[in-house]
């Protein structure tokens, strides 16, 4: 079975509210994103790259330009969702919230958006941070 393009979710309407907090805000720990890319290495990295790369593999890029193309102006709840419900596609593992969560942090990382003072959650207050390129417009400068 070939790895869900995670990258192809539906898009949701971006919310407008200029104080919106986003990806560029510090949402993550470096210590989350430390377990997250334990996570990403065992489970995700046979289909996923954390850059362009997708020679031999099925799976979008989960870094750079193909990322916030596919992810941008999005909420990461959207994210800890489709994780959570369809990768891995064969369903050899079932990531739990803070693994979730985890995986995230690192991916945040990995696309050089800075971490803060508090690990994410993979729960409905995820849905109030929008996913944001960083150096691109719509951080909220907190």
């Amino acid at each position: 079975m070939s790895c869900l393009a995670i990258g192809v979710a539906a898009r949701t309407e971006s919310q407008s509210d200029p104080a919106q907090q986003t990806t560029r805000d510090g949402v993550y720990t470096k210590a989350q994103a430390e377990r997250g890319k334990a996570t990403f290495t065992t489970v995700c990295s046979t289909c996923h790259a954390l850059d362009s790369t997708t020679a031999g593999l099925e799976g979008p890029p989960l870094g750079g330009e193909m990322f916030f193309t596919n992810w941008a102006d999005q909420n990461v709840y959207t994210l800890v969702t489709q994780i959570m419900l369809s990768m891995p596609p064969d369903g050899s593992v079932a990531l739990g919230p803070e693994d979730t969560a985890d995986l995230i942090a690192y991916i945040l990382q990995a696309n050089k958006l800075p971490d803060g003072q508090s690990d994410l959650k993979a729960d409905a207050s995820a849905r109030d941070i929008k996913i944001v390129a960083p150096g691109s417009g719509g951080g909220s400068g907190r």
